[in-house]
C-alpha cells in the first residue's frame, strides 16, 4: 500500500507517519512518501504514478489541499483521500473531491485510528478480485474497476475501466458476490457499482461517465434506500 501525506509542516507530517505505521504492522516508512505542498502532490502523480492512499492538509502555501485533490481525482478515482486541517468550515469544499473523511486538528489518536482502519478496509475491499469465466477460460477482474453489469443475451456484460468484457453468468448471479462491495440492483437486468453513480433518481442512475441507466419501478424504493443508507456510511 502506497501512502502520501501531503502537509507543510513537517510535525504533522511525522505524527501522520507515525501513527500509520504504529496501527498498520505491514506499512513501514519505504512506503510512506512525504511531500510539503499541493503542487509537489500533483506534479508526483504526473511524474512519479500514483498513490493508494492521500492524507493532505487544506491550508498550504500556494496549492491549497482542496485544489490538489481535485486534480488528483480527475486522474485517479480510487485512490482514498484524507483531509486534515485546523478548520471544520473546509468540510463542503472537500465534497468535490469526493474525500473519504476529514480530520480536525490537533489529530486525536483514537479518531485517526477510527477513520485510518476504515480506508484500510475500503482498500482492501477495493482491491479484491472476482474470477469469471469465458469462452473457456477463467479471468480475474479487481472488483473496484467495474462500473456496471448487463445481462447480455445468455451471458453478461461487464463495462469496467479498462473497457467492456463478456462472461458467463447473469446479473443475479454475479450480483450474489458483488452485493457486500456496494453493487445495486437498479432494474432485472443491470447492476451498478455505488462508487461510480454522479447521480441518483426515482427514474434513472447517472454514472460517473454520464452513462444513464433506466431504474425500474418495482426497484426504485429498495434503490433509493439502498443509496441514501451508503451515503449515510460516508457521513462524518
Amino acid at each position: 500500500m502506497k501512502i502520501c501525506i501531503c502537509d507543510d509542516d513537517a510535525m504533522v507530517r511525522k505524527e501522520v507517519s507515525n501513527y500509520v505505521q504504529t496501527l498498520c504492522i505491514g506499512i513501514s516508512a519505504s512506503d510512506i512518501t512525504e511531500l510539503s505542498s499541493g503542487e509537489a502532490l500533483v506534479k508526483h502523480y504526473a511524474i512519479k504514478g500514483r498513490f493508494d492512499l492521500i492524507f493532505i492538509d487544506v491550508e498550504m502555501g500556494g496549492m491549497t489541499g482542496i485544489t490538489a485533490a481535485e486534480k488528483i481525482r480527475m486522474q485517479d478515482p480510487n485512490v482514498i483521500i484524507i483531509f486534515i486541517s485546523n478548520h471544520a468550515q473546509y468540510v463542503f469544499d472537500s465534497f468535490s473531491s469526493e474525500a473519504f473523511h476529514y480530520i480536525l486538528k490537533p489529530i486525536k489518536k483514537q479518531e485517526f485510528e477510527e477513520v485510518f482502519t476504515r480506508a484500510i478496509n475500503k482498500f482492501m475491499l477495493m482491491n479484491t478480485l472476482i474470477w469469471l469465466k469465458w469462452q473457456g477460460k477463467r479471468f480475474p477482474v479487481a472488483i473496484r474497476e467495474i462500473r456496471y453489469v448487463e445481462n447480455k443475451f445468455r451471458h453478461i456484460l461487464l463495462h469496467t475501466e479498462d473497457g467492456d468484457m463478456e462472461a458467463n453468468g447473469s446479473v443475479t448471479e454475479i450480483l450474489s458476490e458483488l452485493e457486500i462491495y456496494g453493487f445495486l440492483k437498479i432494474n432485472q437486468s443491470c447492476i451498478v457499482n455505488i462508487d461510480y453513480i454522479k447521480r441518483l433518481s426515482a427514474e434513472e442512475v447517472v454514472m460517473k461517465d454520464n452513462t444513464v441507466l433506466p431504474v425500474s419501478v418495482r426497484r426504485r424504493m429498495s434503490v433509493l434506500k439502498s443509496y441514501d443508507e451508503y451515503l449515510h456510511k460516508m457521513k462524518w
